[in-house]
């Protein structure tokens, strides 16, 4: 066999496997979508036609045309299980009614504010604006999900007595909707309309939308299966397929949808000004939607956009629990399943702004006096101290520093990193502040009382190695009456004797850096007059007596 005869008989096997698949899922929806007008009631044990038409029927007169129609012998011996059909129009109908779970920005009914809790009934009216979101609840539980700029009437709310089952009809007029429907039963009806096309389901997931400036209808499958027919044809769309209809009343073939991103990366808290996620693209994506809603079934949405690249950003959202999903959307815009992932809003405090000591600082003493200034919001703030920038090495941690300022003692000589982060009310820290580097000097020690000696003056006092001083003796307290100045290499001098007089010294040290430190306190010291100076007057005396 030649590889063209083999190409040829898997060509042939795959079109029949290929039309087998489609006749079983049109087979399926056929009865799923319940085109069936008849509803099929199946007999239990004592069953009589005479009894069923009367639990059923609205007119129970008419058992003899149901017996016709059904071709049963004996209307009051019927085997059990045997299927009575019976047309719907026959059958005793209530109307229901849904009602409004919830309604974020602008929703109305008959052009009256819609709010939740609301009932809707057969024949109402419902849109939504811009910011509009509305999810409405059906009394079998179903839900449908409008989103913003969508009009949709709902034609049918039906329901059967003694059937279990139930009719529904929704129009979408522009816009789109989601939804999530029960089961309908055997014969259950579930459609959702519009211009040029209807989708019908038994239990399932999917999205309708409707454009009206090129009448384009777009139906997305992301459970079970829909029949979505037209004038011309019908079309079976199965799980994770789409497909779309136009004007001339064909659905096209299903197409895949596209897979979801991969949201494994999103982290599990932001606290920046914006919440931004990025995720690798999906071939053949051209954009995507994402929604940001407070709950998991994303009825109570807070934000939505469209993004032409793989990352989403949302502005000003609000602290709280979130979760977000996104879609790829290909070229005919239809969208695929949705990645959902949650995560917590948390804007944290901005840093304060530091004081002292500024960055690069040079601080001389034995403490070190720092200050930020305040945050708004804040209540507390915590501080760190650190020999690094990284405050691997921290010698300091204040977790709850409940001023603007903060005092720390006994620090030795050397060069330090410190930061501020704001608390709120709630106790969460903010972000921390840039780390600001300062060096600590040790000032000199005072100076001792110098050792006056009969001709000289020694003066000595504390310092560091490859320090170099500088000394003033002065004949005030202010200096500005400088009896002497001196540049010295080590921390002690011997002067000459000064006259006799009170004066006052200090000492300025230099570091090797050239850092130049503040000066000493004043010591203050008296250099008094030789003894013999006291005698002078009683020698004045002696040629007297």
């Amino acid at each position: 066999m030649t590889s063209s005869m083999r190409s040829l008989r898997f060509a042939s096997f795959f079109v029949s496997l290929t039309a087998l698949i489609s006749t079983a899922l049109y087979c399926h929806a056929a009865v799923a979508a319940g085109v069936e007008d008849d509803y099929a009631y199946r007999t239990q044990p004592k069953d009589t036609l005479i009894g069923v038409s009367r639990r059923l029927l609205i007119n129970p007169s008419q058992w003899a045309a149901i017996q016709k129609r059904n071709n049963i012998v004996n209307p009051t011996a019927i085997p059990v299980g045997t299927i009575i059909r019976i047309p719907r129009e026959w059958l005793k109908q209530q109307s229901e009614s849904a009602v409004v779970a919830t309604v974020v920005g602008t929703g109305t009914i008959e052009d009256a504010p819609m709010r939740a809790g609301d009932t809707v009934r057969a024949g109402s009216h419902i849109t939504t604006g811009p910011d509009g979101y509305v999810t409405i609840v059906l009394a079998d539980g179903s839900v449908i999900k409008l989103n913003p700029n969508s009009a949709v009437e709902l034609q049918q709310l039906q329901r059967y007595d003694g059937t279990g089952l139930r009719d529904t009809q929704i129009k979408v007029n522009s816009g789109s909707l989601e939804t999530n429907v029960k089961p309908q039963g055997d014969a259950g009806r579930f459609q959702i309309r519009s211009p040029v096309a209807v989708s019908a389901v038994r239990g399932t997931d999917f999205r309708r939308a409707f454009v009206t400036t090129d009448a384009i209808d777009r139906t997305e499958v992301v459970g079970g299966a829909v029949a979505v027919s037209g004038e011309q044809a019908e079309v079976v769309v199965p799980n994770g397929f789409g497909t779309i209809s136009d004007a001339t009343g064909r659905p096209r073939a299903p197409v895949k949808l596209l897979d979801p991103p991969d949201l494994s990366t999103t982290p599990a808290r932001f606290d920046g000004d914006s919440v931004r996620i990025e995720f690798a693209a999906i071939a053949d994506a051209q954009s995507y939607r994402a929604q940001l809603a407070r709950d998991s079934d994303f009825r109570d949405i807070a934000a939505e956009t469209i993004a032409t690249a793989p990352a989403i950003s949302f502005a000003s959202v609000v602290d709280g629990h979130y979760w977000i999903r996104v879609r790829s959307r290909d070229g005919d815009e239809l969208e695929g399943p949705d990645a959902v992932r949650e995560f917590d809003r948390l804007r944290l405090l901005a840093p304060p702004q530091v004081a002292v000591p500024a960055a690069n600082a040079f601080v001389t003493g034995n403490e070190v006096a720092f200050a930020w200034q305040p945050v708004e919001g804040a209540i507390a703030y915590r501080f760190q101290l650190a020999r690094d920038a990284s405050f691997d090495a921290s010698i300091g941690d204040h977790p709850r520093v409940e001023a603007t300022h903060i005092a720390i003692n006994d620090l030795a000589a050397t060069s330090y990193f410190w930061r501020v982060a704001a608390i709120d009310a709630q106790g969460n820290a903010g972000h921390w502040g840039e780390a600001v580097r300062f060096s600590l000097k040790h000032a000199p020690g005072p100076i001792d009382a110098p050792r006056v000696q009969k001709k000289s003056m020694e003066f000595n006092w504390s310092g560091e190695p490859d320090q170099h001083f500088r000394l003033q003796i002065a004949r005030d307290a202010t200096f500005r009456d400088i009896a002497s100045e001196h540049q010295v290499e080590d921390s002690h001098i011997t002067l000459p004797r000064l006259r006799v007089g009170v004066y006052y010294a200090r000492v300025q040290a230099t570091d090797s850096d050239g850092y130049v430190g503040p000066f000493t306190p004043a010591q203050r010291f008296v250099v008094q007059a030789p003894w013999w100076i006291g005698t002078l007057p009683f020698l004045a005396l002696i040629p007297l007596l």
